[in-house]
């Protein structure tokens, strides 16, 4: 079963930077941005399909600890393999699957999609509903949920449930974001998240950035079936995110971000003082992104450690160089 805690004003110049067109966006930038919410992307179709009408016609291909790719076609459709869409980021209960699959579509108004997944003893089917456009400045709104059917190994499958919405507005010089997941595995645990983030925007001919700042909460109640029921907590208060991306040449970008900010944990609300810690919490990526005249798209997400320390080649201890390799072609 998976753990049920897995979560200024601008220059005119600048404001006709973050308005001018996206070019086949992939994953390997998002993890490169570490997910900024001041940024939409081709990916945005997996939690807002409404989108769909509005997104190019491509191919995409993701390597991130395993394989998923997907293909957008016709201006309303979408089919994606090892991604299922599920907030609060585009990768779900069926990212660590042997399968999962998400079919979507969208005219650039409304959308909606439809996903499962599978791995041994879990089995999930879902969906979403969205409205909202694509692009430098936009308005979205989701709903949906997931049904979960657990083989523990008892008398039969054992349901449980997930609902989440979300939102986001971009504006040229600020984004406001937001997103809710309820979770309730009646045997196991309750669970609810969220969190909303706002900040400003700006840039200029080559510079896109964005800052994110709010507070993040997760509620936990574990239920087991022997003994006493406890309540945990944790609670961002708050998080920032600084994420920016510069064109050095018109084929060739580098991006980077860090995220700083103050966390409290309780491990068990009843007993406050004594469960409670407080955290520093801190992180960071980096990123390359290679493009062909707006049709073929290659991105990678950097290990801050790797640019640091280099390959291990002496200790024969390997870091990982890449967190994410992503390519997209339109087609």
């Amino acid at each position: 079963m998976p753990s049920p805690v897995s979560s200024l004003r601008m220059p005119l110049i600048g404001a006709f930077a973050l308005l001018s067109p996206i070019a086949a966006a992939t994953q390997g930038r998002v993890d490169g941005l570490s997910g900024n919410k001041g940024f939409a992307d081709d990916t945005d179709v997996l939690l807002y399909p409404s989108a769909l009408g509005e997104v190019d016609d491509g191919v995409n291909l993701n390597y991130q600890a395993g394989i998923d790719g997907g293909v957008t076609w016709g201006n309303q459709h979408m089919f994606w393999i090892n991604r299922d869409g599920a907030p609060p980021n585009s990768a779900g209960p069926g990212m660590t699957a042997p399968f999962s699959a998400v079919y979507g579509q969208g005219d650039g108004s409304t959308g909606w999609l439809a996903r499962t997944s599978w791995r041994d003893g879990l089995w999930t089917v879902g969906g979403g509903w969205s409205k909202g456009g694509y692009g430098r400045e936009t308005q979205n709104l989701a709903f949906g949920g997931d049904i979960f059917m657990e083989d523990d190994g008892g008398d039969g499958p054992k349901p449980w449930v997930s609902a989440y919405a979300a939102g986001r507005n971009l504006q040229a010089n600020q984004l406001m974001a937001w997103n809710a997941r309820f979770t309730v595995n009646p045997d196991n645990f309750s669970l609810l998240e969220g969190g909303a983030q706002f900040g400003p925007r700006w840039g200029s001919d080559q510079l896109r950035a964005a800052l994110s700042i709010g507070p993040g909460l997760t509620f936990v109640n574990v239920n087991p079936e022997q003994g006493d029921s406890v309540n945990s907590l944790g609670l961002d208060i708050p998080s920032a995110n600084l994420a920016a991306e510069y064109e050095l040449r018109e084929w060739v970008s580098i991006r980077g971000s860090a995220t700083a900010g103050w966390r409290l944990d309780v491990a068990d609300i009843s007993d406050f003082d004594e469960t409670k810690a407080f955290s520093a919490r801190a992180g960071g990526a980096l990123g390359m992104g290679f493009k062909h005249a707006d049709t073929a798209r290659l991105d990678v997400s950097i290990s801050p450690t790797w640019a640091v320390q280099g390959p291990a080649l002496l200790s024969g201890v390997g870091s990982p160089m890449f967190f994410t390799v992503s390519g997209r072609f339109l087609l």
